[in-house]
């Protein structure tokens, strides 16, 4: 045990992993988390989950792993790659299976980075916040990330529909907080 809690629970479903005190699951001898990201002894069951990504056509930017002979942690947790993982099988079910995932949206990169956003999505690309993401986050990028490989036909499609949209698009990104700018709810 020591003194100061970890900054996250790396596996919402391993109860070891519930006591932020903890280190290594009590297991120091065999295992080193220096930041509380994916340890030496995940590294496995990380790469397991990247295999199972690319069978739907999604990468990750792994940034963990031995470079120059020794251990460097990345952002992603375990935790966080299992919830892309869940994320990516459910949207995958919802359009009718893995082919029509792979061919709706045409292979997905899925990174994370520092940013005041739950994530962003554009065509082929996903980022997610490094400072945690849920499941309908990395579902509701990967549908900005499916609009973009279609051309944006959804989002106009749905706009015209509504009578909704952006009246000043470029102001509104501009002056993003001008509720003058804001989306139109039609």
């Amino acid at each position: 045990m020591f003194t100061s809690p970890d900054t996250m629970v790396p596996d919402f479903y391993n109860p070891l992993d519930w006591n932020r005190y903890s280190y290594v699951r009590y297991n120091p001898i065999r295992y080193t988390d220096p930041t509380g990201h994916i340890t030496q002894g995940e590294e496995q069951d990380a790469e397991k989950i990247l295999k199972l990504l690319a069978l739907y056509d999604v990468s990750i930017s792994k940034d963990w792993g031995i470079k120059s002979k020794k251990w460097q942690d990345g952002l992603w947790t375990l935790s966080e790659l299992q919830t892309v993982l869940d994320s990516v099988r459910d949207l995958a079910k919802a359009l009718g299976g893995i082919s029509a995932f792979q061919s709706e949206l045409g292979g997905v990169m899925i990174s994370q980075k520092d940013m005041k956003y739950g994530g962003l999505g554009e065509a082929h690309k996903v980022t997610l916040s490094a400072g945690g993401f849920s499941m309908w986050t990395v579902v509701h990028e990967l549908a900005h990330a499916w609009d973009g490989a279609n051309g944006w036909k959804l989002s106009s499609d749905m706009s015209s529909s509504l009578g909704a949209g952006f009246d000043h698009p470029i102001l509104h990104f501009l002056f993003p907080n001008d509720p003058a700018y804001w989306y139109l709810s039609g």
